[in-house]
């Protein structure tokens, strides 16, 4: 078997967070490149002296994607990006290890925050009897000891590589953050950096020993179930033309058959609102209809969406990446 990790490293930026002596703790850097490097890890042993090895470096983390194939000052993409012409360069693959990320989860009385061990089996308990009694990583994320709660990262390895999706599935009654199942999400590992004070834990990493790996439930058990069959979004009534109705009827097949969703949800909202400022569409037909596209595509916010299509129709040259960088 042949198993790797894929290492993000920024160049001249931080992946750790950092904890000031007094008001609030200081996130990532934002880093638009950064380089992919691949990995082998052949067992959780081998994960463990990696994890040990990216301790302090704070412009590294782990990534369960691979790249496609250019590695050098890339960006995450995990589809081509319309705006910019981009194409991908990672791609998801099942994974043989899984990080579980256990945040504010309530910690017994009397338990000893700086005791990773200990905090580890206590976390342990909440998780599924799959779980219980396996060998895992147990890290302490940035949090630990600074807010309440256990808030733990623990790495585990499995019986079977598995996807994102498939672990979304199976732990989502688990009180564990399924962020890091996203393929392009930076697993941070790098401890944080204090500043004016020291780290209140004497160690970051523990190993807890046991049974080899996790036994996940089948992939039948966990197949996705076969998608619904897509509503037909009525617009009777919506269009008092026929170029007006063709391009809402065209702007919502572009959505339902988007691989990103933001990017076409934004693009479309573009396109309409300069109807609406030539007076050939309602400007609040134009969101119902954006609202129920969203909808069929699994972006079930409302608000989002709202946000998105008023921002396309104040900025109608604007990107996906300038809304996301304004929403922020």
């Amino acid at each position: 078997m042949t198993e790797e990790v894929t290492i993000l490293r920024a160049h001249g930026r931080r992946l750790a967070k950092v904890i000031p002596l007094e008001g609030e703790p200081q996130g990532y850097d934002r880093a638009k490149t950064m380089d992919l490097v691949r990995y082998p890890v052949l067992d959780l042993a081998a994960l463990y002296r990696l994890l040990v090895r990216m301790h302090h470096r704070s412009d590294c983390a782990i990534l369960r994607a691979e790249p496609v194939d250019r590695t050098l000052r890339v960006r995450r993409l995990l589809y081509d990006d319309p705006e910019t012409g981009e194409v991908a360069t990672v791609r998801e693959v099942p994974r043989w290890w899984v990080a579980l990320d256990v945040d504010s989860l309530p910690a017994p009385a009397g338990l000893d925050l700086a005791d990773i061990a200990k905090c580890g089996e206590a976390a342990l308990l909440a998780l599924p009897d799959a779980f219980h009694g396996v060998a895992c990583i147990v890290q302490a994320t940035a949090s630990h000891r600074i807010k309440s709660g256990l808030r733990l990262r623990l790495w585990f390895w499995l019986t079977r590589p598995m996807i994102g999706a498939e672990l979304k599935r199976w732990l989502a009654a688990s009180p564990v953050d399924d962020c890091v199942f996203a393929p392009a999400q930076p697993i941070y590992t790098a401890a944080p950096v204090f500043v004016g004070r020291v780290d209140p834990l004497p160690s970051r990493l523990d190993m807890l020993t046991g049974a080899a790996s996790v036994h996940p439930p089948s992939a039948d058990e966990l197949a996705s179930p076969p998608p619904a069959p897509a509503r037909a979004i009525s617009l009777d009534g919506r269009a008092a033309g026929k170029y007006a109705r063709r391009a809402l009827e065209n702007a919502v097949a572009r959505i339902l058959a988007a691989t990103g969703r933001h990017p076409a949800i934004l693009s479309e909202a573009r396109s309409l609102g300069r109807l609406v400022q030539t007076g050939l569409l309602d400007e609040a037909v134009v969101e119902q209809v954006l609202h129920d596209a969203a909808r069929e595509v699994g972006k079930d916010d409302p608000t989002e969406i709202t946000k998105i299509i008023r921002w396309a129709a104040s900025h109608p040259a604007g990107s996906i990446q300038e809304y996301r960088r304004n929403a922020r």
